[in-house]
């Protein structure tokens, strides 16, 4: 017998299945062709990889990612958010006690170099980081577009 956690759902079957169960490999390929065609932007030199695929209400994209099948061949399918998948493809399981935290502050982003395993506190104070250095950057924007449309140079300064 199989303990289900609350995110994981079985999808039930009328009858006998028709098809013949898949191995861990075959899940696998069918987990990542499918992760992939909800990408956007896959040669991106470096930059931000976008998911277009289903978002979550919390704004992270979500993936319901096949586990396998239960011993009465039903298939299990848990909805994970799509950043947690990337990381998990690429650089292995996230550790215990850990979340997956993005560089770029994007929540649509499945870039697994803009990924990291970290603790709550240190996705917070990256966000703060971020938060703090957009908005000072925001403040430069503002203020040359004024002095621009109010005609001011910046030699004038």
């Amino acid at each position: 017998m199989q303990i289900f956690s609350p995110t994981m759902r079985k999808r039930k079957r009328r009858g006998k299945p028709k098809w013949k169960q898949r191995s861990d490999l075959e899940i696998r390929i069918s987990n990542t062709t499918k992760f992939w065609s909800k990408v956007d932007n896959i040669n991106n030199n470096g930059e931000c990889i976008f998911w277009i695929g289903k978002p979550g209400d919390n704004g992270y994209g979500m993936f319901t990612e096949w586990i396998g099948y239960d011993l009465e061949g039903y298939r299990i399918s848990m909805q994970i958010g799509a950043h947690v998948y990337a990381y998990k493809m690429k650089k292995g399981p996230v550790p215990e006690g850990l979340i997956v935290c993005h560089i770029c502050n994007i929540k649509l982003c499945v870039n697994p170099a803009h990924l990291y395993a970290g603790t709550h506190k240190n996705n917070s104070e990256d966000y703060q980081i971020c938060r703090k250095s957009s908005n000072e950057f925001d403040k430069k924007i503002t203020s040359d577009l004024e002095d621009h449309f109010n005609g001011r140079n910046q030699d004038e300064k």
